[in-house]
């Protein structure tokens, strides 16, 4: 039965990746038009970007609106080193849920592996108006205001990054730096 083999194969992503494989690759076996499959081999595969790429390819075949799926994937370009395709995906991504503040800070990510510190600052600015409790947005917001040079917005980044989590140790060694 597919669907329990797609189950099988999500508990299998913290468990264990090769019984998972196994899994979703019998499921395919008995349903190769299911896009949720070929996510699944694709999260499964995470460790091999080339071999996740594909799959969700082929995901994105069949529901070509998916953000997730177009978020993974600029996940995965970006670590190929696909930083084109990568920005492809995300505004994509972006383009089906634009008020999702994850993947706006994937997009000022993105916009830092190109090293566009301005449309970064603008991304993760719109991530903030979406969830302005996050202090890993705070943190990000901070570390772009500094490669700006601009110290003093910066530091009230951090700042409210320590006010929304006064005990996080990354953002006390963040405060120290400055």
């Amino acid at each position: 039965e597919p669907k329990v083999l797609q189950a099988f194969a999500i508990y299998s992503l913290k468990h264990d990746l090769t019984k998972g494989r196994n899994a979703i690759e019998k499921a395919l076996r008995l349903d190769t038009a299911n896009p949720i499959n070929h996510a699944l081999l694709a999260m499964l595969n995470i460790d091999d970007p080339e071999s996740a790429l594909k799959s969700l390819k082929t995901a994105l075949e069949f529901w070509q609106n998916e953000p997730e799926w177009h978020a993974l994937s600029a996940d995965l370009y970006a670590r190929t080193g696909d930083v084109d395709s990568a920005e492809h995906h995300i505004n994509k991504a972006i383009k089906y849920s634009p008020d999702n503040a994850h993947l706006w800070q994937k997009n000022a990510d993105i916009q830092l592996q190109q090293n566009d510190l301005h449309e970064a600052k603008k991304a993760i600015e719109k991530s903030a108006t979406y969830q302005s409790s996050n202090p890993k947005i705070w943190i990000q917001m901070a570390d772009i205001n500094r490669r700006l040079g601009n110290l003093t917005d910066a530091f009230q980044n951090i700042q409210k990054a320590s006010d929304l989590s006064p005990d996080d140790i990354e953002i006390s060694e963040h405060k120290a730096k400055f």
